[in-house]
């Protein structure tokens, strides 16, 4: 009868297991045993929960919200450290974006790697304003300079 109960318990991590793997996390654990395997159930619970946590906060990066906060399971959270690099990112992108939306074309827009789209895409828009305020201003100077 022990054995029974801890293979259909090992059954069930496993099929949790093989669930997580393609990317489910709609999972429940069951974490009510009192043995050895309902601390790894209980392991298996946490890891989940904080698997959907992160999926929640990459869900609101991809809707616009760069105001996170990433509880890091870790100092080796590599997921969440990520989360909080792209997010980071995105603020400077923004903060940047507001300075140009207010007139200022002397930003410096860094890249933060050669595959940067959002930044290249940025570094052209303020070097095309910059070429339009040229033109317009030579344009100016020569309307004002035929009328003198």
């Amino acid at each position: 009868m022990i054995i029974r109960s801890i293979i259909k318990t090992l059954a069930q991590l496993i099929s949790t297991t093989n669930t997580l793997a393609k990317g489910d996390l709609n999972v429940e654990i069951d974490t009510s045993y009192n043995d050895e395997l309902s601390i790894l159930a209980k392991s298996y619970q946490s890891m989940v929960d904080g698997l959907k946590e992160k999926v929640k906060l990459a869900e609101q990066i991809g809707k616009g919200d760069v105001d996170i906060s990433v509880n890091l399971a870790s100092e080796a959270d590599i997921l969440g450290l990520s989360l909080q690099h792209m997010a980071d990112s995105l603020k400077a992108k923004v903060k940047l974006t507001e300075q140009i939306s207010l007139g200022d074309l002397s930003v410096e827009v860094p890249l933060t790697s050669d595959s940067d789209t959002l930044g290249k895409a940025l570094q052209n828009m303020v070097e095309n304003l910059n070429n339009l305020l040229s033109q317009a201003i030579v344009g100016n100077c020569l309307e004002i300079s035929e009328k003198i």
